[in-house]
């Protein structure tokens, strides 16, 4: 949860933050208290990483100076500009409003937020915890693609052969948004091993379980499986990659035993930020030798996730 409020040193207004911070983590939330930063690339790397991956946004308003010949007075600025940052996300919002600040004024006016007022800031940590449970929120879902859960399915293949597909599901966290047109892609392999050599090829879509197209619709709190690779069952060292590539050309490089590597998954989808995954695959002789692992997020792809081209002539891959 992103908490936004002002941060006055000369008030109380850092120590309500962290008492709001902890009556939170009570009900199983991690929030994050917005810092005012003086330097873009801050904004840039905490503000906005933040309410990007935030689920709920708490909007606290408290007064600042007076309104010339008014006894109203203006709200926090920087609080309202994440507000603004807030509803274009079309994050859930939650809003406070100390007593004495205009009421409607800028975005709220547009936004149709209604405010809670207060007027004892002592009394705004419990006022913030009854009204989060009135409305429902809950700790335990996220507005994210979650990689995850793998098995694997014996079953004759398109050659007549009998095959393994090894399949790894892709969840969607959020309570109420279908995640639309969702795309597979195997994003790198890397062999650690060998003085990090990776592969990089040209991006195709990896098949969904069981469906005729490359993108499928994942409902709330549902999931699908996708064929991260199939072994023949005559061919037990040798793992391929079943995607829509209409030419060898453009096809994904098999993995051949003996060999370690990392997998790295990325899925990309019209409503949610791209979800990323890496995998170990170690293969043997045999294809109950299979090692099929979930590891962590590989450190390459800490700034996000693109397309490579491949490498021009000479250049080592």
């Amino acid at each position: 949860m992103f908490i936004s409020c002002g941060q006055n040193k000369r008030s109380d207004e850092v120590e309500l933050a962290h008492k709001i911070l902890k009556v939170l983590e009570g009900l199983g939330f991690e929030g994050y208290i917005a810092v005012r930063e003086q330097v873009l690339r801050g904004v840039k790397e905490n503000i906005f990483a933040q309410l990007a991956s935030s689920e709920y946004f708490l909007f606290i308003d408290f007064k600042r100076e007076a309104f010339r010949d008014s006894d109203e007075c203006r709200g926090s600025l920087f609080s309202h500009q994440e507000l603004a940052v807030a509803a274009y996300l079309d994050i859930d919002v939650l809003a406070f409003q100390e007593e004495g600040v205009r009421k409607q004024d800028g975005l709220l006016a547009y936004l149709q937020t209604n405010c809670i007022p207060f007027s004892k800031r002592a009394d705004l940590p419990a006022l913030v915890e009854a009204e989060v449970k009135t409305q429902g929120w809950s700790p335990i879902w996220k507005g994210t693609l979650l990689l995850d859960y793998m098995y694997h399915t014996d079953r004759e293949g398109a050659s007549g052969r009998p095959e393994r597909h090894f399949l790894v599901g892709v969840m969607n966290q959020h309570r109420a948004k279908p995640a639309r047109n969702c795309y597979v892609y195997l994003a790198l392999i890397r062999y650690p091993h060998l003085e990090d050599t990776a592969l990089y090829f040209t991006p195709m879509e990896i098949r969904w379980a069981g469906h005729p197209f490359p993108n499928v619709l994942l409902a709330p709190r549902w999931w699908r499986p996708f064929d991260a690779f199939v072994v023949d069952h005559n061919k037990p060292r040798r793992a391929e990659f079943q995607g829509f590539a209409t030419s060898s050309e453009f096809g994904i490089p098999p993995v051949d035993s003996p060999s370690f590597v990392h997998l790295t998954y990325a899925v990309i989808s019209d409503d949610f930020p791209i979800a990323l995954a890496t995998f170990s695959l170690s293969i043997g002789k045999t294809i109950e030798e299979i090692r099929f692992e979930k590891i962590s997020l590989d450190p390459s792809f800490k700034d996000g996730w693109a397309p490579r081209y491949p490498p021009e002539s000479g250049e080592p891959q």
